[in-house]
């Protein structure tokens, strides 16, 4: 939907004082900025990217670089923003669909608990999470246990599916 299209909307479902309100907003001053004005607030604020439309790809790198959070408002991140913002921040990892071993590991690495996010991990990924982990860390020790619990039950399964 265009722009005008949509302030004609707001202003007859919700009068003309609502849509001055948008106005005002951070979010449409944003939206309707120039694209230098937008990379500029980007590299301020890398959470801003998931109030411009189309970003380019260096807008992206630089919203990650800022705040690796940013990930989860980018469609389609290349390999290389995955790997920045899993460098940046190890918890995004649950925001990165499908992550690569490499981004996996990384993950693992800074943060063994990050396995807690992770659908489907290696067995190589989940050796190092347990090689990392602190056994004397008792309140992520119940965590550890519960996920490796939980991955004995899934071989269970799959050598009963195999078996039938």
């Amino acid at each position: 939907m265009k722009l005008s299209e949509y302030k004609e909307k707001i202003i007859a479902k919700y009068g003309r004082k609502m849509w001055e309100q948008i106005e005002k907003s951070y979010v449409y001053k944003l939206y309707t900025a120039t694209e230098e004005e937008q990379l500029k607030e980007v590299q301020e604020n890398g959470l801003a990217i998931q109030y411009i439309d189309n970003p380019s790809e260096e807008m992206k790198l630089y919203a990650i670089k800022k705040n690796g959070v940013a990930i989860k408002y980018i469609k389609n991140p290349t390999e290389e923003m995955k790997l920045e913002a899993i460098k940046q921040n190890k918890n995004v990892i649950e925001c990165i669909d499908n992550p690569s071993e490499e981004i996996q590991l990384i993950a693992v690495k800074g943060d063994p608990l990050a396995i807690l996010e992770i659908n489907n991990p290696t067995d190589k990924v989940i050796q190092e999470a347990i090689k990392e982990f602190d056994i004397d860390d008792t309140c992520n020790l119940k965590y550890m246990l519960r996920f490796i619990e939980n991955d004995l039950k899934e071989d269970k399964k799959e050598e009963t599916n195999d078996t039938i």
